[in-house]
This record gives C-alpha cells, sequence and structure tokens, in this order.
C-alpha cells in the first residue's frame, strides 16, 4: 500500500506486483473517518508474462 498525505486529504493506492489470477477478489478500503468502499478486481492470464 502507497499512501500520500496532502494538505487536505490523504490517498492510498494498493500496488500488487506480478498479479495472477488467484489474486482476483474484492479489495476494500476502510479509511477512519469515513465510508468504507469496495471494488471488484479481475485479473486475467495475458499472452507470456503479462497478465
Amino acid at each position: 500500500v502507497i499512501t500520500e498525505k496532502g494538505d487536505n486529504s490523504t490517498s492510498s493506492f494498493l500496488v500488487i506486483q506480478n498479479a495472477r489470477p488467484t489474486d482476483t477478489g474484492i479489495y476494500s478500503c476502510s479509511p477512519s473517518l469515513g465510508d468504507t468502499i469496495s471494488i471488484n478486481v479481475h485479473v486475467l492470464k495475458g499472452k507470456g508474462n503479462q497478465t
């Protein structure tokens, strides 16, 4: 997780290196002062080493 803190907001990013189809699923963010939000991520198998 990469977190960037600004003057008025904070942003977090989840980076999955070498993602595989088994990383497919629902990912959620639960900030201490806000609503939880979720996203459904699909990792598809590509050609060669691409995913």
